[in-house]
């Protein structure tokens, strides 16, 4: 009987050694030791990370026969991830075309991002991504035990690239911390301007908006100087739009509101429920926006019916749409 081919990036046992090497160049002998499993079985699994590109092997500095360096392919890496999010992105499409709804233009831009090769090497050469994985990785060797495959998965669902927020440590929030120093300097020096400005709430409103409207401004002005993070803020764009399982929770979001519905026909009449229709949901929900009489009509008509129903989009309407 055949033996069964090993997908490396579904292997948790081949993913760990992609972990423990990260950014280091390593023998066999020092990642056996650190993975505590016989040297054999961690050359044999280098070997099948080697052939499957994960991982690069470079000659002993000394030409001694038989022992290798190793280290972490990481085009391979970011190949897969890429890849990974592209098929995301088709899933997502997919799921709106099955449902029949259609994607806000401004968030198909974004996903049509991932079909631009200028923007894929940009964002393959990102070193902040490239900083963020490393570390990540870093982590995992550590605490968990995890394929590449769900490390991936994880870090698109997950990972928060919120870096002009308050969140956690960032860029907006030394900026603040900067500005802060230089209004208490100022302040110092000049106590009554501190006295005047606690007078009246309308002068502290605009301080406050004035302090925001310069933070805002030094981060644009840090975006457009370093484009890897300009890069990295578009793909946490994206992150966010495809970090979800939409298929379930659409489903969920599907079911609540047949029941919804289903309260609603259980309580009003059908001249209600009509008007409602016309004048309020139709006209007003954003789930509808931009769509045809033709389809509006095909919605109402299901809706007494069945329940509550959608257009159904495609990628000419996806297209009209963003024209638009």
């Amino acid at each position: 009987m055949a033996k069964k081919e090993i997908n490396v990036f579904d292997s948790i046992e081949h993913s760990l050694l992609i972990y423990v090497l990260n950014n280091k160049i390593m023998y066999a002998s020092e990642i056996a030791r650190l993975v505590k499993e016989k040297q054999g079985t961690t050359q044999r699994r280098l070997m099948k990370l080697e052939s499957s590109g994960f991982v690069k092997i470079k000659e002993h500095p000394k030409k001694i026969k038989n022992i290798k360096l190793f280290s972490v392919n990481w085009d391979k890496i970011l190949y897969e991830f890429i890849k990974l999010l592209k098929e995301q992105k088709g899933e997502f499409v997919r799921i709106h075309n099955n449902i029949k709804t259609n994607i806000k233009p401004e968030r198909l831009q974004l996903l049509n991002l991932l079909e631009d090769k200028e923007f894929i090497e940009n964002l393959k050469s990102n070193k902040y991504l490239k900083k963020a994985l490393s570390e990540y990785f870093t982590a995992i060797s550590r605490i968990k035990k995890c394929s590449l495959n769900q490390a991936l998965v994880y870090f698109t669902f997950f990972g928060n690239f919120e870096f002009t927020t308050l969140t956690h440590p960032s860029i907006r929030q030394v900026i603040s911390q900067i500005e802060l120093k230089k209004d208490i300097e100022k302040i110092d020096k000049k106590v009554v301007d501190n006295n005047e400005m606690k007078k009246t709430h309308d002068k502290l409103m605009k301080y406050m908006n004035t302090r925001f409207d310069n933070e805002k401004k030094k981060i644009e002005q840090i975006k457009q100087q370093d484009k890897d993070l300009d890069i990295i803020l578009k793909f946490n764009e994206i992150r966010k739009i495809l970090g979800m399982d939409l298929g379930l929770q659409i489903a969920l979001n599907d079911a609540i509101e047949q029941t919804a519905f289903n309260i609603i026909i259980n309580n009003f009449s059908k001249e209600e429920i009509d008007k409602y229709l016309k004048e309020i949901f139709l006209p007003y929900s954003l789930r509808y926006k931009g769509v045809t009489e033709e389809v509006k009509k095909e919605v109402k008509e299901n809706m007494r019916e069945n329940g509550i129903n959608a257009p159904k989009p495609n990628e000419i309407k996806h297209k009209e749409s963003i024209k638009k």
